[in-house]
């Protein structure tokens, strides 16, 4: 009785072929549940770690969402050039920022939305190379960036 009880509180870890061992993190409501994990990311030769929109605890990521991934990669440079005019445009960034934005800043994570459209919200978090008691996160609506926070 007691271990079904306490199995309850226990959380929920899947498998997935693409993006190795994922663990749940369940809200209240569910479009605001999603999986974390992480995988080598390519063009920086370095683990990135994702978070995962979900709809459902019993349904992994989609083939659309592995797509996703792989598209950030292919893609990355371009993404850097996007968020580097985008960012040139941020008093504080631009302060921070002397060089490249791929020179100062490091891709530490991005969200990956359930890839139902081609223009969905998305994120991606970056360290500072000088001030790396920041992060800085763009938000995405589809590949265009859209607003940078600072935290930290």
């Amino acid at each position: 009785m007691l271990k079904k009880f306490f199995g309850l509180f226990q959380p929920i870890k899947m498998e997935d072929a693409f993006f190795g061992p994922l663990l749940l993190m369940k809200a209240t409501h569910p479009h605001l549940s999603y999986w974390e994990g992480g995988r080598k990311f390519e063009p920086l030769n370095q683990r990135a770690e994702v978070f995962i929109d979900t709809l459902s605890e019993k349904v992994g990521p989609s083939e659309a969402q592995r797509g996703f991934f792989r598209r950030i990669e292919e893609e990355y440079r371009l993404i850097c050039l996007i968020i580097e005019d985008r960012f040139r445009t941020d008093p504080w960034v631009e302060h921070v920022m002397k060089g490249r934005f791929d020179e100062e800043f490091k891709l530490g994570s991005f969200s990956i939305p359930l890839c139902h459209q081609s223009n969905e919200e998305w994120s991606a978090s970056f360290d500072s190379a000088s001030d790396p008691e920041h992060i800085l996160t763009v938000t995405f609506d589809g590949m265009e960036a859209r607003n940078i926070s600072v935290n930290g």
